[in-house]
């Protein structure tokens, strides 16, 4: 009886007990604490700060791991986490929901879709069907959110080079993405803001996210660039400074 109750309270705490002894592993509350909404509600914080110093200069990346943190919240979750907490959808739905932030046009870019706000789609439309006339770019419903599709071949090779632009020239002063896609290999200098909300930990992670905003900038040879990381704690759980010790 007492093995069954031990087996049973270790993955609260992230062990599981095995045959070779105890063996560690992720708990719920390292999921809820890397996943929670607070870490969008901050980037609210942040990015309010960042206007109120840089104005139209802001060129602002929210990094996420996923862009719908995988869709489906765990059984044992179900009611703590809504779905898709952690992921870049809910951070931008999230942002348009603060005036402040919903007035720097957030853009979200994944590698399977483009979507903003109803009345940031018409004014990137717009800049679309000017910068490749021959796109012809539309809008579809994304649940509340407005996606922005193409014909066939709008895919990441093509939409990623022409959002990087929108958000380079101000179209847009908040872009929103997964890690994965903005990483190595994309080249925007004139972010000069990152706000990390990632539970990325390998060195090499690490150093790209915070590589986005620290690059030189033609456009603005005086650019100083901040990086943020965002991290969630609470005081409710023996694990609960998880997402601090992974920071």
């Amino acid at each position: 009886r007492a093995l069954g109750a031990i087996r049973r309270a270790l993955p609260a705490v992230g062990y599981w007990l095995t045959r070779a002894g105890v063996r560690a592993g992720e708990s719920p509350v390292d999921r809820v604490l890397a996943r929670s909404e607070s870490k969008a509600r901050a980037a609210i914080e942040i990015l309010a700060a960042e206007s109120a110093e840089l104005g139209s200069r802001l060129r602002a990346l929210v990094l996420c791991d996923f862009e719908d943190a995988g869709g489906m919240v765990p059984a044992d979750l179900a009611g703590v986490l809504r779905s898709g907490s952690g992921g870049a959808r809910l951070v931008l739905e999230t942002l348009l929901a603060d005036p402040q932030a919903a007035a720097l046009d957030p853009v979200l870019m994944t590698g399977r879709h483009v979507a903003c706000g109803p009345e940031g789609a018409e004014r990137l439309l717009k800049w679309l069907r000017e910068a490749e006339p021959e796109l012809e770019p539309a809008v579809a419903p994304w649940g509340d959110l407005a996606e922005i599709t193409g014909p066939a071949g709008w895919e990441p090779r093509r939409y990623v080079p022409l959002i990087t632009r929108f958000h380079a020239e101000g179209g847009t002063r908040c872009l929103i993405g997964t890690r994965a896609l903005l990483g190595e290999g994309w080249d925007a200098p004139a972010v000069n803001v990152v706000i990390d909300l990632t539970a990325a930990t390998t060195p090499t992670s690490v150093v790209q996210a915070r590589g986005r905003a620290l690059r030189l900038d033609a456009g603005w040879p005086g650019k100083v660039a901040d990086n943020w990381s965002v991290v969630c704690v609470t005081g409710d759980h023996p694990k609960g400074a998880a997402d601090f010790d992974r920071f």
